[in-house]
């Protein structure tokens, strides 16, 4: 598992220091996704995906939230096991949690890196999903560029639970490949109904 209090405390560190900024990667300005590709590869020399731990620079956008969403280095984490240092993701947005119940991220133009609450805190209407970083977790599919639209095949490695449920939700993951192809809607019709399918799952 990654060290999660590195990571917390290395999102801390931009606490209202820098600007949000479409497309951006780096402390001159980065948006959700960029903040957290450049604290975890960057800074802290985790593979993200399409990167290798420490090659990031922050020259380009890399991995976007969409190519997050299906990537096999993370695990998932139930929302009751919550830690600081987890990556939390909705459809349109991440940040990096520093606690339970709030996380850090790129937020927008008037308010730029800050803190705010997980719940009520991410973009209306979607679901957010909790994560951890494996450690040494490598990608096989590069990505780049703002707005990338490549995810894995399968479903985040580590899964909570086993048995035939969890193993027909990589169909399901398959189908959100499929709806990234078509428009940013049915990407988020897709991705709320697979996450509210794992959390249940989780529980079972």
């Amino acid at each position: 598992m990654a060290d999660r209090a590195a990571i917390e405390r290395t999102a801390k560190s931009y606490v209202n220091r820098v600007p949000y900024r479409w497309g951006g990667a780096n402390p001159r300005g980065w948006d959700c996704s960029g903040f957290v590709n450049y604290v975890l590869c960057h800074d802290l020399g985790y593979n993200i995906p399409g990167y290798r731990g420490g090659t990031f620079t922050g020259a380009v956008h890399g991995p976007s939230t969409y190519s997050w969403a299906g990537w096999s280095g993370m695990s998932w984490v139930a929302r009751a096991s919550v830690q600081a240092g987890d990556i939390v993701l909705w459809a349109s947005h991440m940040g990096i949690a520093v606690g339970p119940n709030y996380y850090v991220s790129a937020y927008d133009t008037q308010l730029g890196t800050v803190i705010e609450p997980i719940h009520g805190g991410g973009p209306y209407g979607e679901t957010a999903s909790f994560w951890n970083l494996r450690q040494g977790a490598a990608s096989t599919r590069p990505q780049g560029g703002s707005g990338g639209s490549g995810v894995g095949g399968r479903i985040p490695g580590g899964n909570p639970a086993s048995g035939t449920a969890w193993d027909n939700m990589q169909h399901d993951w398959n189908l959100l490949r499929g709806a990234l192809g078509t428009d940013h809607a049915a990407y988020l019709r897709t991705y709320t109904g697979l996450i509210g399918k794992a959390n249940r799952v989780g529980r079972s």
